[in-house]
């Protein structure tokens, strides 16, 4: 059961999408003009995420999955073929032996190249992420056959055994999405003209890589920021949405709704009530 179903006061519910295909996943609003209601990179409604399968799947050549959230967090281990993964934590091809770490609501596009790909994915225990995006294990044949065992096994064994691995910019659009999380009050009008870019071109390059615009990915990561800092700091929620750079608490609320589908009044009860949000290996949600 998902921890946003928690039987807590929450001022919206979580929703997730039934089925596991290429159609069922569906991505935040872009922005655009911002209607009354909104706010840059979300519409304002209960969340819905794409579900993790915790099973091997094989996913055809040429198969494209638009950007996706998932509400929790999971290792996914490449087993044979490749893709491109472009996210919130970058973008990298991605080939057998890789490791995919996906912290709590975190959000990306695939593109799977003409041989397709097999994965295994591992849920992680409650909200447990990594300094690291893209690692690699040297025996992932290994992990398989312990899954076939037992899951949380294969789990442990993987988390024991990740090799972090640097993903390298390919081209201006990774550029931006690393000074983007390094820097996110980042302005962007400065940035492309630093790099030579009209702004059109930021936009529209940026979307074709990952699958929205440059705006909104901005907000998004600075709203998932936020959340980090809400459940592992005891800042008030006033000055964590000032150093979180949002205009005023308010604006913060309706982020963070919007990414998680509760309030940040609701996860700040929850870490007050002694909800755990570090993982077993010492990897905590530092903002």
């Amino acid at each position: 059961m998902y921890l946003c179903r928690i039987a807590v006061a929450i001022d919206i519910r979580c929703r997730t999408v039934a089925t596991l295909n290429a159609a069922s996943f569906v991505s935040l609003q872009d922005d655009g003009d911002i209607a009354p209601g909104h706010i840059a990179g979300f519409d304002i409604v209960a969340p819905i995420f794409a579900p993790v399968s915790v099973a091997r799947e094989r996913w055809s050549g040429h198969t494209s999955l638009p950007r996706h959230r998932h509400e929790q967090g999971y290792l996914c281990v490449v087993l044979s073929g490749s893709y491109e993964e472009a996210g919130d934590g970058g973008r990298r091809i991605v080939r057998a032996g890789d490791v995919l770490c996906h912290g709590p609501f975190d959000a990306h596009c695939d593109q799977f190249m003409a041989v397709g790909a097999e994965t295994l994915n591992l849920r992680l225990p409650h909200f447990t992420e990594f300094a690291d995006d893209f690692c690699r294990v040297r025996d992932p044949d290994l992990i398989v056959r312990t899954a076939e065992r037992n899951h949380d096994e294969a789990r442990e064994l993987l988390l024991s055994m990740l090799e972090p691995v640097h993903s390298v910019a390919q081209d201006w659009p990774d550029i931006l999405a690393a000074d983007i999380r390094q820097q996110p009050e980042l302005c962007l009008g400065t940035w492309a003209k630093g790099h030579g870019l009209a702004a059109a071109t930021l936009s529209r390059g940026f979307r074709r890589v990952y699958g929205i615009s440059c705006i909104a990915y901005r907000a998004q990561l600075r709203a998932r920021r936020a959340w980090r800092s809400l459940v592992n700091g005891v800042l008030p929620l006033s000055l964590v949405a000032q150093d979180s750079g949002f205009a005023d608490q308010a604006h913060m609320t309706r982020a963070i709704a919007a990414l998680t589908g509760c309030t940040p009044l609701h996860w700040r009860r929850l870490a007050s009530n002694g909800f755990n949000t570090q993982g077993r290996h010492g990897r905590t949600l530092a903002p």
